[in-house]
């Protein structure tokens, strides 16, 4: 017994309609010029087995990317974070420096700008005491080019920079506070993301 050129399927010999050879059961016989066709053996199977693969890859892909995504927008909250308390460290040793030239940290009015520009009070300023990347359009900005607030309080001051909202005065800003006689807290290191993902991503 034979098989069918075109649809694979066996055929007997009395029934079949043979062609250089070739085997065609009654429903596809060949029609003129078939004979020059290739015989193909099985490809609607393959072309099939070969899209259920693809597909299942593509889910699989999805799938794995929803897992992973808690933990990298977690991970990468915790290293903005961290990146703006070091920025602000940085700023709060800059107006240390001012604060010893000229005698007293920026007052509310003059805020942080008079780190990067002299407010003309007739005072003993050395500055810039911040270099240019700290700074935009005159103004001091965090890392994402923000500007930062600043508050004088007694003896000391706030600086304040916008959280993952990046509206500053709402809960989630960044804020680091000197008061008269104190050091600015020292800098925050970036975290090392290989560990916190090995530690399944926990922020807390």
């Amino acid at each position: 017994m034979a098989n069918c050129v075109v649809c694979g399927e066996p055929v007997c010999g009395e029934c079949a309609r043979v062609v250089d050879g070739n085997y065609y059961c009654a429903r596809d016989e060949p029609s003129a010029g078939a004979k020059d066709a290739v015989p193909r053996r099985g490809g609607g199977r393959l072309r099939l087995g070969l899209l259920l693969v693809v597909v299942a890859a593509v889910g699989v892909s999805w799938g794995v990317l929803a897992l992973l995504r808690p933990k990298v927008e977690a991970g990468a909250k915790l290293y903005r974070r961290a990146l703006t308390r070091q920025r602000l460290t940085e700023i709060a040793e800059a107006a240390a420096a001012y604060k010893r030239d000229v005698g007293h940290y920026p007052t509310e009015e003059e805020g942080l700008r008079a780190l990067v520009v002299d407010p003309g009070d007739g005072a003993k300023w050395f500055g810039p005491y911040l270099r240019e990347s700290y700074v935009d359009d005159g103004a001091v900005v965090d890392v994402a080019g923000r500007s930062l607030g600043y508050r004088a309080s007694a003896g000391g001051y706030v600086i304040i920079a916008a959280g993952e909202d990046g509206e500053l005065g709402t809960g989630d800003d960044v804020e680091l506070s000197l008061e008269e006689g104190s050091r600015p807290r020292p800098e925050v290191p970036v975290p090392d993301l290989r560990g916190f993902f090995a530690s399944g991503g926990d922020v807390g």
